[in-house]
């Protein structure tokens, strides 16, 4: 199952070595399908804890329970569910209203961390308290999917349930919830892969045994309800006064295009960019191979940092959110400054890092100790920014320069400057 939420990082690129390909999920109708786990000491997490799934909903309840062991009081047991503001209750904390989408992957978390309650929507944390419910005691209860502790049922898809004994980092939420686990993995004391695809059992894929009973709820084939993509990698990064916004998909499947929004801390989400307005933004369709894309945001304020959300559209008209990324646009420099290469000595290449105050012609060679040129670095116009470029010890013509000592200059207007660097071989 492609199941893609939130890449979140500052300027992180995020490559999956296994990919989340379960076929199956199960469909829980809303009024009276659920999964029983038989109670165990090692269910009743009373310290730092977390739960998490991937969720499709299909309608909105108040009450709708995703994972719950609950008995006689809050502080008995722990419970994430949906409230009917298409938002995620976990423990008594509420996420915002409009967390969530109809008929729409999002993984979900609830952690509890030195009695801090957090809840988690696609790796971004929505909200936090310390006055949510904490576990105080053990309870006797089965742990459920698909019901809270009552009577109010799940109505749509449930997959990749994982129950932990530990408080697991936005980090660790984000490298993990597009993989399928081994079963191994520390803290983790119940994992339901939902890739039967038949029978009433639902397997814990931990060692710790904790298979249960379905009742009702039907195996469904997840692959029909993938999002349209599969994407790779999402980054951002400054340059200059702009933002470069690239990603990558390894698959796309009746894909129209994507669109990007935009926010700055507090404010909220503003399209900047659109299939429909953008060419380079229209999707492949479908295909197998990887695709690369890329957006130039040249409406920035330097010092400001922002929020992109990457979403992609499919063919019967279905928006998904694929993709998010943070970054901060640098200001300017003051001064026009060549610094000292690093490494220096080197071998087998320096890094040459500058500063531009103003925009301008720039041309930065290598000499040697006579004045003699023998390698043009740059020779372009820039804007005012931060820049680097290598040195690996070649020359203009192609070949190898000799061991010694090399004159860097940094030329642009009426300013020269010069540092040494020392090539051994």
């Amino acid at each position: 199952m492609r199941k893609i939420g939130t890449i979140l990082s500052i300027l992180v690129l995020l490559l999956w070595s296994t990919s989340n390909a379960q076929n199956y999920a199960l469909e829980f109708n809303g009024s009276s399908n659920f999964v029983a786990i038989p109670d165990h000491d090692n269910l009743d997490l009373t310290g730092d804890y977390s739960v998490e799934a991937w969720i499709y909903c299909h309608s909105f309840t108040s009450g709708n329970g995703i994972i719950s062991k609950y008995q006689t009081g809050a502080a008995d047991g722990f419970v994430i569910r949906i409230g009917d503001n298409q938002n995620i209750s976990f423990d008594g904390l509420q996420s915002p209203t409009n967390s969530l989408t109809a008929n729409t992957w999002h993984h979900v978390a609830g952690v509890v961390n030195s009695g801090v309650c957090y809840i988690y929507i696609d790796g971004s944390l929505k909200t936090s308290s310390s006055s949510g419910y904490l576990v105080t005691s053990a309870n006797s209860d089965p742990l459920c999917i698909g019901v809270d502790y009552t009577t109010r049922f799940f109505d749509g898809l449930i997959d990749e349930v994982r129950i932990w004994n530990d408080a697991r980092t936005v980090t660790e939420i984000n490298n993990n919830k597009n993989i399928e686990l081994t079963g191994s993995e520390s803290g983790l004391v119940a994992y339901y892969k939902m890739s039967n695809g038949s029978g009433t059992t639902l397997t814990d894929n931990t060692g710790n045994g904790h298979t249960g009973t379905i009742t009702g709820a039907t195996w469904t084939v997840a692959n029909d309800l993938s999002l349209p993509v599969e994407l790779m990698s999402f980054s951002a990064k400054p340059e200059n006064k702009s933002i470069i916004l690239e990603w990558a998909t390894a698959s796309e499947s009746d894909n129209l295009g994507f669109i990007l929004e935009r926010c700055m801390e507090n404010s909220d989400y503003e399209q900047i960019a659109s299939y429909k307005t953008h060419s380079d933004l229209t999707g492949k369709g479908t295909t197998s191979s990887t695709s690369q894309y890329s957006f130039i945001d040249n409406n920035v304020t330097v010092g400001k940092e922002y929020t992109y959300r990457l979403s992609d559209v499919s063919s019967d008209g279905n928006r998904s959110e694929i993709g998010k990324t943070e970054v901060k646009v640098s200001a300017i420099p003051t001064t026009t400054q060549l610094f000292a290469a690093y490494p220096n000595p080197f071998n087998p290449s320096t890094t040459l890092k500058y500063n531009l105050a103003k925009d301008g012609h720039v041309t930065l060679g290598v000499f040697d100790m006579l004045g003699r040129q023998i390698s043009l670095l740059n020779d372009l116009y820039q804007t005012a920014g931060e820049y680097s470029a290598q040195w690996d010890g070649s020359t203009d013509s192609g070949i190898m320069a000799p061991s010694g000592t090399y004159l860097v200059r940094l030329q642009t207007g009426n300013l020269s400057q010069i540092q040494k660097v020392i090539l051994i071989k």
